[in-house]
């Protein structure tokens, strides 16, 4: 395991209980940019063991945690196995604490738009993502200077609020619903 940017190591044993030293080839199957092996080739000594270094380094991201799986690959004259071999990441997890788990948007007509705030308080420093996620564009995000923005990354305090305003701006006669997404590297995400 390792936390984004930094280096996990783990080792893999392997055994020879033969009288013959035996020769055997390692690769990565699929081949991952977040893992690596320190030799492609070991002779694992007649009654004895070599050992093998798995390297895991992740990236930071806020996509979904998905490929930290591979199988390290053992082949020798007469067979061929792997080894499955699982990175995890490390990573904080930080409670954000909101003025509402959901915002309402009442009375607004055809054309017209109207503001509603909404303010947060992490228990931790880290950096955040924010974004609405809805599939018609009704609910637009505002920078601090009252600009339309797709999303905001605001590198937070522990124990301070942070504001920021959306707009809703409905074009038909129609429910409209979406999710105001606040999201930390590698960890929880916020719904509202």
């Amino acid at each position: 395991s390792a936390a984004p940017g930094t280096t996990g190591c783990g080792t893999i044993k392997i055994i020879n209980s033969g009288n013959l030293p035996m020769p055997v080839d390692l690769s990565l199957e699929p081949i991952r940019e977040q893992f690596s092996i320190d030799t492609n080739h070991v002779v694992v000594p007649n009654g004895g063991h070599a050992s093998i270094q798995v390297a895991f380094t992740p990236q930071a991201t806020r996509e979904d945690l998905v490929d930290n799986k591979v199988n390290v690959m053992l082949q020798n004259a007469l067979d061929s196995f792997y080894v499955s071999v699982t990175g995890k990441i490390k990573c904080k997890q930080v409670k954000i604490s909101g003025s509402a788990s959901y915002l309402i948007y009442g009375g607004v007509k055809l054309g017209q738009t109207k503001k509603l705030c909404f303010s947060f308080i992490p228990d931790d420093d880290v950096e955040i993502k924010i974004w609405i996620r809805e599939s018609r564009f009704a609910f637009k995000l505002l920078n601090q200077d009252g600009s339309v923005v797709e999303s905001m990354e605001l590198k937070v305090t522990k124990g301070k609020q942070y504001a920021f305003y959306i707009n809703f701006t409905p074009t038909e006669l129609d429910g409209y619903t979406g999710d105001l997404l606040l999201q930390i590297l590698y960890a929880n995400r916020y719904v509202v």
